[in-house]
């Protein structure tokens, strides 16, 4: 991890440079030079204020991985905003260098779900499926613009790679309440169901670009069709599963499953219909009805979201996150730890956290928060012997 104190004094001298960079250039007249020092100096103080905010993230359990992502990210981008600045000192294309950082930059996001996934037992497999696929996906777009040779064909195999790779991601999520287990045989025919809709997409659209004039064979657009709804439903419907969601909106949660595989095989057939010259038109019945279950399962999905969001957070208020925050006794750095023994991330000092929630003798409900002596969920009175085993 970087040393915030030195990038801290860079940060400060590049915006003393940039301040007098910046009247330097406006009151000379030969100021291109001195605009592009002043870019050069804005970039820079801007870099180490956000890895000064990123060397932080260290300390958020949730968030270890991602921070060395982010550094590695800014300075990358520092490069290439370098470049832009001065590029009519280097051979280097300004268009090249500025889909390359848009290409980075729309990406990140997606990288930084995975990692942060990655952290949990219930989404390591996910996690790191999503992050590599993405990290594969923004290689080969940003190799298809510097490489003059089938660049189109790079590009292709880089949209394909990153969504096949995050259905083959959330296909792997795992219920908040298990941890790592077998691939069941829903997991993996999701998997396989994603691996062939990527495959397909490449091949259709590798041959529609060598080949000037060539048409899909209909049949082939139509398994292709068929295999990445297939796997878009699989994967939505492995994403609903593995909500902590309450028990009793297990309804919900199968309507909602339902609904989506029902409402994406109504849209595979209007796509096939297309497929063999067999126009839909907005005023169509199926159309309209394809629309309606839309609407009706994107509700349903976001209520689930909401719903596991609440019930999360009522969770936690009752029994506490299992983290502890304090400052270390050695070097004062704040931080959040796990339970166990770990090294501060400043001053490398150890230390070590455990904790136990104690539970009714009866349900095992959590006793934080009670108010009387009996249990709010089973009434069972402390000192009294449980009805059932503890």
């Amino acid at each position: 991890m970087i040393n915030r104190t030195i990038t801290l004094r860079i940060m400060f001298v590049a915006l003393a440079a940039t301040a007098l960079l910046g009247v330097s250039a406006v009151l000379t007249r030969d100021e291109d030079v001195l605009w592009q020092m002043f870019g050069t100096a804005v970039s820079v103080a801007v870099a180490c204020g956000l890895l000064t905010c990123w060397s932080l993230l260290a300390s958020v359990h949730a968030l270890q991985n991602t921070a060395p992502m982010l550094l590695i990210v800014t300075f990358i981008d520092l490069l290439l905003i370098n470049a832009l600045v001065w590029e009519d000192l280097i051979d280097l294309d300004f268009l090249s260098l500025f889909v390359s950082l848009a290409v980075i930059n729309y990406m990140l996001p997606a990288a930084v779900i995975g990692l942060v996934l990655s952290e949990y037992d219930w989404g390591a497999r996910a996690g790191w499926t999503g992050f590599g696929a993405t990290i594969a996906a923004i290689l080969l777009i940003c190799l298809s613009v510097w490489v003059s040779y089938q660049e189109e064909i790079l590009g292709i195999a880089g949209a394909a790679t990153g969504t096949a790779g995050w259905l083959a991601a959330l296909v792997l999520l795992q219920p908040h309440d298990q941890r790592q287990t077998s691939l069941g045989w829903r997991k993996w025919a999701g998997l396989s169901f994603a691996a062939a809709f990527g495959v397909l997409w490449i091949l259709i659209n590798t041959i529609w670009q060598l080949r000037t004039g060539w048409e899909p064979d209909a049949t082939l657009m139509d398994v292709a069709t068929a295999f990445g709804t297939l796997a878009i439903a699989t994967a939505i419907s492995e994403l609903l599963q593995s909500l902590a969601m309450p028990s009793k909106a297990v309804w919900l949660r199968r309507s909602v499953i339902i609904c989506t595989w029902a409402t994406l095989l109504v849209i595979a057939s209007q796509v096939i219909r297309e497929t063999h010259n067999q126009r839909v038109a907005t005023n169509d019945f199926m159309f309209r009805l394809s629309m309606s279950m839309g609407i009706v399962t994107l509700c349903g999905i976001v209520s689930c979201l909401c719903l596991t969001a609440i019930s999360t957070a009522l969770r936690r208020a009752r029994t506490g996150s299992g983290l502890l925050r304090f400052n270390c006794p050695v070097c004062h750095f704040r931080q959040t730890i796990q339970p166990g023994e770990h090294s501060c991330p400043h001053c490398q000092s150890i230390v070590r956290f455990e904790y136990e929630v104690t539970r009714c003798q009866a349900c095992r409900y959590p006793r934080t928060g009670w108010t009387s002596d009996a249990c709010p969920e089973c009434g069972w009175v402390i000192g009294t012997p449980p009805s059932t085993p503890g």
